[in-house]
């Protein structure tokens, strides 16, 4: 659907409108998968409202094995490419945990011996495709991203990263207990039905549900340092 030069209507203000996923063009010779809305306004015409980039709607799909194969694919790419500058790389989020619906974007965490070392990545990462989105210095975090709409994100950080920990840490807790993944896909699709063109609220509604899983992932008495990193085979 072209929609250049539509009127712009607020889908959340209609009744009977009906939500669709298509290929929309937002700008000249640019092309993006896009959520849109069609029908009947108040003259009666048809118009469509461009609500958001696909990157910013919460569309959840089904597990697939093939989650598991494109991280694989992808980490030999990184690997060949970033050879020794790093020690580990980590398939994390909701697409590196089986049965459990997630958006299809593959989360990466690379761990790499010096933080300062990102500028050397950085050169590697942009011919792999991927785009620096800048730093999060306070959970000392490089973020890049791939695809349009994005397919690969990627985040750079040091051994000790204690988001990487607690990442890694929610992840095998939920694969290690299946009632537990069950509760939290169920929760995904109710926040995904509520907050569908809101990314920002949906991601803010599982954050207690995470927390509560983490502290149950720890045992008491220690510390919060997840499990050890697994080294790359060399």
């Amino acid at each position: 659907a072209d929609v250049r030069g539509t009127r712009q209507v607020d889908a959340q203000s209609r009744t009977g409108w009906r939500v669709l996923w298509g290929t929309c063009y937002m700008f000249p010779r640019r092309q993006t998968k896009c959520l849109y809305a069609v029908g009947s306004g108040d003259n009666g015409a048809v118009a469509v409202s461009v609500n958001r980039p696909a990157d910013e709607v919460v569309r959840l799909h089904p597990y697939t094995p093939a989650w598991r194969w494109r991280f694989l694919l992808e980490r030999i790419r990184l690997c060949l490419s970033l050879r020794d500058q790093v020690l580990a790389i980590e398939h994390v989020g909701s697409t590196a945990i089986p049965d459990l619906p997630a958006k299809p974007i593959i989360d990466i965490v690379i761990v790499v011996a010096e933080f300062e070392r990102m500028p050397r990545c950085l050169r590697a990462l942009e011919q792999l495709g991927y785009k620096y989105k800048g730093e999060n210095h306070q959970l000392r975090q490089h973020h890049f991203v791939k695809g349009l709409p994005t397919t690969f994100t990627l985040y750079l950080v040091e051994p000790e990263n204690k988001e990487l920990a607690a990442r890694i840490r929610f992840r095998d807790y939920l694969i290690e207990h299946p009632e537990t993944a069950q509760a939290y896909a169920d929760l995904k699709a109710r926040l995904a039905e509520q907050h569908a063109m809101d990314l920002k609220a949906y991601q803010d509604g599982k954050a207690g549900f995470v927390q509560q899983a983490l502290e149950m992932a720890t045992p008491r008495g220690t510390a919060d340092q997840g499990r050890p990193i697994q080294p790359l085979a060399r």
